[in-house]
């Protein structure tokens, strides 16, 4: 009952528990674990055996359990996201993990710029329905 996007690539022992969806074009590193109801959005890295039971938003690198260590820069370039896109995920990711804004405040902040497709994917992920709750710094 899980949805798997296209182009994942899942290593060894990689474990999906029920409901969850995954975006596209993600790595999970072996023995990395998504818990249930769990959503993930598009051009992640998971390290080896790290874990997760909050949602995680687009383009990011995920470590341990529930920490994003950064943004998933050499992924966006192989993907072929142009300079410009990737500076604006960057200035995204900024305003929601390099500050310390509340997810309502910096949900807020984002609303008021305007922002190309692959970022403004990013807040709509981000203000979407979430069972878990989401993956901040």
């Amino acid at each position: 009952d899980s949805q798997v996007g296209e182009e994942n690539i899942l290593a060894n022992n990689t474990l999906l528990a029920g409901h969850v969806k995954l975006g596209n074009q993600l790595f999970f590193g072996g023995g990395s674990v998504v818990h249930q109801f769990t959503r993930v959005g598009d051009g992640c890295m998971f390290q080896g055996m790290s874990g997760i039971s909050l949602d995680m938003p687009p383009y990011l690198l995920a470590s341990a359990v529930n920490h994003v260590s950064g943004l998933n820069s050499v992924g966006m370039r192989r993907a072929g996201f142009a300079p410009d896109v990737r500076k604006e995920i960057k200035e995204f990711y900024r305003i929601f993990y390099a500050t310390d804004l509340s997810l309502s405040d910096a949900i807020a902040e984002a609303e008021g710029r305007e922002w190309g497709k692959e970022a403004q994917g990013f807040l709509d992920f981000v203000k979407g329905k979430s069972n878990k709750g989401i993956c901040r710094r």
